[in-house]
């Protein structure tokens, strides 16, 4: 036995009691956890974000790493090595500069490479997200782009002068036709003979594609195709079934587009959840990841039932469900796992981004079904009394959490433990504000003059900038030194007011998932273009501290905060898997950094 692979030496039933689904273990196959492109023994590798994964003809795993623009290779026995890529660090975000070059492999230059496939010669086949292409890496280790070029669009036709549009899922079918997800346009088949045509698909899916995986049968190939809201199945004989995902599927649907159209639900309304990178186990199984839930899970489209094999089953938990934790499968724990392949005996690999590791699932009996119980958050409320403090910001600051692990609960449990302040009774209280600026301002006024708080902390975010300045759209926000100006001036305005009725003001601003870690928005990096974020991101960030700073107001800074925390090996995720909103980990680390650094700044003891 090899001694990464691990192959295990019986198979239990994997059924619904507790006891049985221990035979299902999770274990980290490669990655240390820390942040890095270190090659090396698996266990002391690093990994950016791992996305694609596929094994090769030897039985050496393949990992696209997204945001390093490297395509490594795990061998079989235990050693990493970078196979492809090159490139440089581009700031300080959790990602490399990424660019485009054919040639040597070890001087060829990807952009967020996602998918991965191999044909039965041996070529690998890369799906170049930011490139807007597809790439081969044949055996003699030289890089070659096999179809589309870095010029985005949705042309059909000879495979060099066709173009695609963030290519993130690719497959090689037995007869080496290749299939691509490519979320601007949608299912895209590459034939041997060179040719590229776009699939149509049933009427109850969308034309995001996501992920795709191919099974051969004597009739052709079976493909299954991760989407935006969804997963469809199109069979050999024409026929096409749509899964719809989301949070609980619906009966009530419009008739198919096509006669041979079918749509299936699973179990009456249980949650397909959000599939986008998947690996056909037979021409009626596949596993999949979600990384909108952090789990791995599989679905039978005979019998349609699906069962999750890894993570916790909290349906769009707001990344509460996130985490890292080997060991049995009902107790594991996945941080953005957005890659899957499996190694044609039963384990499936997996690339957990936001973990920066490739994890292994082993000993699934893929006849049974387990669902671990679901637990719910009630909301609490906190109390009022004698120092009171207004803490307001936009949904970041409120949505989904109960008082024990909210940010405002951190922030007064760590005041009140301050010898200083505990006669004070000092009370923070979650105050709903508004996306715009103007109107949160207004509302912090109105609270001063009514005498309801002494004390406003105003919780900023590029969110708030975006629909205050640019209509809800970064690439509408008017010139950096326009906004921030208005920006300055709008905190001087609140400022004074509060300042007026003896209240003091304190602004926190705390960053989004992009352009801090690529895996903290997996989700939608794999449908959206996050490219003009990510360079603009870090930017805006920056100029918005500096407004603050302009305005007099006190700053309390979380970018460093987040960054540190991103860097540990096992952090968790931070942020809801999909936007700006935090995760439960994300509460605590806003929470107590704010409670420490208003323990220093000490506004209650120069009130206005």
């Amino acid at each position: 036995m090899n001694r990464w692979f691990g192959a295990s030496a019986c198979m239990i039933i994997f059924a619904l009691t507790c006891a049985q689904s221990l035979a299902v273990t999770v274990r980290t196959v490669a990655g240390s956890g820390e942040f890095g492109i270190r090659d090396g023994a698996a266990p002391q590798a690093t990994f950016m974000m791992p996305a694609g994964v596929a094994f090769d003809r030897e039985g050496n795993l393949l990992v696209a790493d997204a945001a390093a623009n490297r395509i490594r290779e795990i061998s079989k026995g235990g050693d990493v090595r970078t196979m492809a890529g090159s490139g440089s660090s581009a700031g300080a975000g959790l990602w490399l500069r990424g660019g485009y070059l054919d040639g040597p492999a070890a001087s060829a230059q990807f952009d967020h490479p996602t998918g991965l496939a191999v044909d039965r010669e041996g070529n690998v086949y890369v799906a170049d997200t930011f490139n807007h292409c597809i790439r081969r890496i044949d055996r003699s280790a030289t890089v070659t782009t096999y179809a589309g070029s870095t010029q985005p669009g949705n042309t059909d036709g000879p495979r060099l002068s066709a173009r695609f549009q963030r290519p993130t899922g690719i497959s090689v079918d037995g007869r080496g036709d290749v299939f691509v997800a490519d979320p601007g346009t949608g299912l895209r088949k590459i034939s041997r003979a060179g040719n590229v045509s776009t699939i149509e698909r049933p009427s109850g899916s969308e034309n995001l594609a996501l992920g795709v995986s191919t099974y051969d049968t004597a009739a052709g190939p079976v493909i299954f195709v991760a989407e935006r809201f969804g997963l469809s199945v199109l069979q050999a004989d024409g026929s096409v079934e749509h899964f719809r995902g989301g949070v609980a599927m619906d009966f009530d649907v419009a008739a198919p587009k096509f006669a041979a159209d079918t749509l299936r639900l699973i179990e009456a309304r249980k949650p397909l959840g959000f599939p986008v990178s998947l690996t056909a186990l037979n021409e009626h199984t596949v596993a999949f990841v979600d990384p909108r839930t952090n789990t791995v899970r599989v679905l039978e489209t005979t019998a349609h039932t699906l069962r999750i094999l890894g993570g916790q089953p909290i349906e769009d938990a707001s990344g509460d469900s996130g985490g890292f934790r080997d060991g049995p499968a009902i107790d594991s724990l996945f941080n953005a796992p957005i890659g899957i392949a499996h190694d044609g005996r039963g384990e499936l690999f997996v690339a957990d981004s936001g973990n920066r590791r490739i994890r292994a699932l082993t000993g699934i009996d893929y006849r049974g079904a387990v669902a671990p119980s679901q637990g719910l958050l009630d909301a609490d409320s906190g109390t009022r009394s004698d120092y009171h403090i207004a803490y307001i910001g936009n949904s970041a600051v409120w949505y989904n959490t109960g008082w024990n692990d909210s940010i405002e609960a951190y922030i007064e449990n760590k005041l009140n433990s301050d010898h200083a302040l505990r006669a004070r009774n000092v009370r923070v209280i979650a105050m709903s504000g508004n996306e715009k600026l103007a109107a949160t301002s207004q509302y912090s006024a109105w609270l001063a003059r009514a005498g309801a708080v002494q004390l406003v902390v105003l919780n900023l975010n590029i969110a708030n900038l975006i629909w205050s300045f640019g209509n809800g759209q970064v690439e509408t926000m008017p010139p950096l030194e326009v906004w921030t100006k208005r920006l300055t001036a709008e905190l001087s305005a609140l400022r004074a007011e509060l300042n007026r009725r003896g209240v003091p003001l304190v602004v926190v601003t705390t960053p989004g998932p992009v352009p801090l870690d690529l895996a903290e928005s997996a989700y939608t990096a794999l449908s959206v273009d996050l490219g003009n974020y990510m360079e603009r991101g870090e930017p805006i960030q920056n100029a918005m501290d500096e407004a603050v700073r302009r305005s007099g107001a006190p700053l309390i800074e979380l970018s460093p905060a987040f960054l540190d925390y991103e860097k540990k090996p096992d952090h968790a995720a931070l942020f809801g898997g999909d936007d700006y909103h935090f995760s439960k980990t994300g509460r605590a680390v806003v929470g107590q950094a704010v409670g420490e650094a208003l323990e220093k700044l000490a506004p209650w003891s120069t009130a206005p």
